[in-house]
Formats: structure tokens, C-alpha cells, sequence
């Protein structure tokens, strides 16, 4: 839609060349179309630009409805040697100028620029034209913006719906949970690859992660676990901050090795926060460097969350069960017991039938396959009571 926007702008107005830029703050631009613009302007400023504040396009950003140079090269900007109007003029070969914002609801969401390499000021008429382009492109992109919330979000509630039902699901396995949300991680985030750890007795283990090659994936496994003192973010997680490594090729410890082992350049690393303790975190990489957006942060934190109560649906799963044997346990003692008194009570001139009642009991409770009860004179053994010998030790 930009590209279409600008060949129809650029032709109409009888411009050279054209710009669309995306704003990212105050002072930093993005160029995300162009329409005939020199390559050699074109590759100076590949990503976000800081344009300066003599630029047509900071006097947009500080209210001024348009911005109209009839010479570039005759401008304070020029003249004052800003480099990205020095290059617009010197490389680009622009002369007059016309910026007009892309706003939304009183918000500069980007900017429109047309040029000619000639000295020939722009027409009011063209420019109410290119503020109509502009008009038109704040609308696309504003509905570019709230598809892709409505998708985002879709996916966000679809992601947590499919590991809420892996932790229904295993209930007495965290594993399933740390391989789905290694998985969704990567996904959502765009990542490269992910993995999940836990921290147990202060050593880090490696619990899920998202193959990359195999070569990469046996280096990852042979390097924990390990102490999570050696390891920077592993001490970083430990107190529950969230931790990027815009550029792994700045660093100089392991990371570095295994970033370029597995083939990424930025990472992100989310802890897992149980009462305040850090039981482990979440990381996701990218190939390319740069920082993660607040919003895939955000849900990274989500991931956490989840994972943590993964461990806890386990932990007290566990803890249910072993109480559950206990209770079980005791109450076929107690059982025994009272059946063996009863025995005594109504078997009060005879021992054998206490003797063979206490034995078989015994057996039972201890899942023994046989036994012996044995009375003792203070001289000699005595057979009490027998339960299932084999007949040749009988």
C-alpha cells in the first residue's frame, strides 16, 4: 500500500523521487518505502535514523502541519551541515522539498516526503494532495495496527489456552509444560530458538529447549547443568529481573561460544518467580541483534507465570500423593491392630490364633512372601506360627 501510495503521489506531483518514514520517537525515524530514490541515499540509512532537529521532518514532530523548502540547498539545515540534508542534497540530488505527517487521532504515527531535483516549489494544490496521501496512509496503518493487536492477542489467549490444558494434563510431568512453552515462546516471539531452566540446590538445569541443528543442540545439552553462580544471566534471573542481550558479539564469556554454536545474536531471559524466589527462567533468541519489544517481553513474563504454576500443579501433586500413601498406611495399621486385638480378646486361653493372626497381618502390611514367628524361653526358639514357607525350609 505505501508503494502505491508513493507512485501515485510522486507521479501526480510531478516529484523525482519520494519517502514514506516511520516515527519511533521523538527524534528516530524509520525510511520503510521509497519511490525512485538514489540507492546510494537509500543504503545510508538502513533502520531507525536519528534525523536531527533541522530536518523538514523534526519540525513535523514539533507541530508544524507541513514543511515546504523551496531549495534544500539554500536551507538553514544545509547550511548548518546536518548529514542527512547534506546527503539529501549532495547524494540524493534533492532541491525543493515537501514533508507532510501521517497522524491518527493527534498522533504523528509517520512521515511523507516528496522531492524534485530542480528548484520548482510546490503548488498548494499538491500540497492538500500529498496531505490526502498522508490522510490515507495514517488510516492504513492504523488499521494495520489494530489488526495485528486483535491477531496478537488471538494467539497470546491461544498460546495460554493450549499449555493451561498440557498442565491439566499432566498434572504429575512438568515436562510436557516446559516443551509446549518453549515452544510458544518461539513462536509468538518470533524467536530463533528457546529454552527453559530450573534452578534446584543452586545448580541450572536445562529442562526444554527448541532444536536448531543437531551439531548445536548436543553442544546446549553437554553445557549444563551447571552452577548458576558461573553463569551471568542465571545470577541476573535469580533476582527476577528480566535480562536482554541485544548483541551476543560484544560479550566475551560462554555465551558468545554458544550463541555462535547455535547461530543467534540477541536473547532475552525471563525468571521464574515462586514467593519471591527465582525457581528457574525462560530465554528466547533471535538471529538478528537488537532489543525485544515491551509487549513480547510482557508475554515472555506470561510464559514464566505459567511455568511456575506448572511446577507447583507438580509439587503439590506430589504432595498429595505421598500424603495420600501415608494416610493409606496408617489406616491399614490401624486396621491390623484392631483386628489382632479382636483376636486377642476372644482368643484369651489360646495363643496360636493370635500368633498366626499377628504373623499373617505382618506379612500383609510388609508385602512379604513368607514368615516366621518365633517365641523365645530364654534358652531356645520355638515355632509359634508359619506363614507360607515353602515346604522344603517348612
Amino acid at each position: 500500500m505505501f508503494d502505491a501510495i508513493l507512485e501515485k503521489a510522486t507521479r501526480l506531483c510531478g516529484a523525482n523521487f519520494s519517502a514514506l518514514a516511520i516515527h519511533k520517537s521523538d527524534d528516530m525515524h524509520e525510511i520503510v518505502a521509497t519511490r525512485g530514490m538514489p540507492p546510494e541515499f537509500v543504503n545510508m540509512f538502513q533502520g531507525p535514523v536519528r534525523l536531527g532537529p533541522e530536518t523538514g521532518v523534526s519540525r513535523l514532530v514539533r507541530g508544524e502541519s507541513f514543511v515546504h523548502i523551496a531549495d534544500a540547498s539554500d536551507d538553514e539545515g544545509y547550511r548548518l551541515g546536518n548529514p542527512v540534508r547534506r546527503a539529501l542534497v549532495d547524494i540524493a540530488g534533492a532541491r525543493s522539498y515537501l514533508a507532510v505527517p501521517i497522524s491518527r487521532d493527534g498522533v504523528m504515527l509517520g512521515s511523507f516526503t516528496i522531492y524534485r531535483r530542480e528548484v520548482r516549489p510546490f503548488s498548494g494544490e499538491l500540497i492538500a494532495l500529498l496531505q490526502s496521501f498522508a490522510a490515507q496512509a495514517g488510516i492504513a496503518i492504523e488499521n494495520a495496527r489494530l489488526f495485528n493487536e486483535t491477531q496478537e492477542a488471538l494467539e497470546r489467549q491461544t498460546a495460554t489456552a493450549d499449555i493451561l490444558r498440557v498442565i491439566a494434563s499432566s498434572p504429575s510431568d512438568v515436562k510436557p509444560v516446559f516443551e509446549a512453552i518453549a515452544a510458544r515462546a518461539k513462536s509468538l516471539i518470533g524467536g530463533f530458538s528457546s529454552t527453559v531452566f530450573r534452578f534446584i540446590d543452586g545448580v541450572a538445569h536445562l529442562e526444554a529447549f527448541t532444536p536448531t541443528s543437531p551439531e548445536a543442540d548436543d553442544i546446549l545439552r553437554s553445557t549444563f547443568p551447571r552452577p548458576a553462580k558461573d553463569f551471568a544471566p542465571f545470577r541476573m534471573t535469580q533476582a527476577g529481573e528480566v535480562m536482554q542481550i541485544p548483541d551476543t558479539e560484544a560479550l566475551t564469556d560462554e555465551i558468545l561460544d554458544i550463541s555462535r554454536a547455535r547461530g543467534f545474536r540477541s536473547m532475552v531471559f525471563a525468571p521464574l518467580m515462586n514467593k519471591g524466589v527465582s525457581i528457574g527462567f525462560i530465554a528466547v533468541t533471535r538471529i538478528q541483534p537488537g532489543d525485544f519489544t515491551d509487549h513480547h517481553v510482557q508475554l515472555l513474563r506470561t510464559f514464566a507465570d505459567q511455568a511456575v504454576i506448572a511446577i507447583q500443579n507438580v509439587r503439590l501433586f506430589d504432595e498429595v500423593q505421598t500424603r495420600t500413601i501415608e494416610l493409606s498406611e496408617a489406616l491399614e495399621q490401624q486396621t491390623a491392630t484392631a483386628e489382632v486385638l479382636g483376636v486377642i480378646s476372644s482368643s484369651a486361653g489360646d495363643l496360636a490364633p493370635v500368633f498366626d493372626a499377628m504373623l499373617g497381618k505382618a506379612m500383609q502390611l510388609c508385602s512379604a512372601d513368607f514368615g516366621v514367628l518365633n517365641t523365645y524361653d530364654r534358652k531356645a526358639f520355638h515355632t509359634a506360627a508359619t506363614y507360607a514357607l515353602p515346604p522344603a525350609y517348612d
